[in-house]
């Protein structure tokens, strides 16, 4: 894995891993190269759409008692032409599919049982200038909270409504297929290692702290 920078500009740092040889989820496609997204708490400068405009990833943390952290998706886009307040305005990206708890969602977060992460996402993004993609990782709770069980990974690609459906948003992440894990596991994020090799890090860490200048 390629080692991240310490510039603050670059909120999302970039490891290229191997979605292949390690990876064991039923239904995992062949070997292929992914570029994995880290996002940190705060505010990710990100080319959603991989055409090089401008989108960012908000990530926030609820404390206390059940605390997750949310990923808020934003693409910026020209205004309406007769909106005479901005040029440019933020968007948000929101989830569809048919999931119970994903259906038109402006945002993802995570839920912890035991000690153990049991949602958590990757972003990744498949091939160069392409747009990415959202793998949301979950795992139901079995007769113990941390027991380990199966993990299901749904796999969100993101889409641009060119025909403007009524009622569906200019882009959005839908729903294109699901995984399986071969294994149980007490955290998704240790699934995802395992199953996907795409790393332990989940959503929501602390961005790396820059170094001292030199004297």
């Amino acid at each position: 894995m390629r080692s991240c920078g310490a510039v603050r500009a670059l909120l999302a740092c970039v490891a290229l891993v191997s979605l292949a040889a390690t990876g064991r989820a039923q239904g995992v496609s062949p070997p292929r190269r992914y570029a994995v997204i880290q996002l940190y708490n705060g505010t990710n400068v990100v080319d959603l759409i991989g055409d090089g405009r401008r989108g960012q990833v908000v990530v926030s943390r609820r404390t206390g008692e059940g605390g997750y952290d949310t990923a808020l998706f934003q693409v910026r886009e020209y205004a309406d032409p007769r909106d005479t307040t901005s040029a440019v305005e933020w968007q948000l990206i929101p989830f569809f599919g048919p999931d119970e708890r994903v259906a038109g969602e402006d945002l993802v977060r995570t839920t912890e049982s035991g000690g153990c992460r049991t949602t958590d996402i990757r972003l990744v993004r498949p091939a160069a200038r392409q747009p990415v993609q959202v793998i949301v990782a979950r795992r139901a709770i079995g007769a113990s909270l941390t027991e380990p069980t199966g993990v299901r990974f749904v796999v969100y690609e993101l889409r641009k409504n060119d025909e403007v459906t009524p009622g569906t948003p200019h882009f959005l992440f839908q729903r294109a297929r699901e995984l399986r894990s071969s294994g149980k596991h007490c955290d998704v994020n240790e699934a995802f290692a395992r199953e996907l090799n795409l790393g332990r890090s989940g959503l929501g860490g602390r961005e790396p702290a820059m170094s001292a200048p030199p004297s």
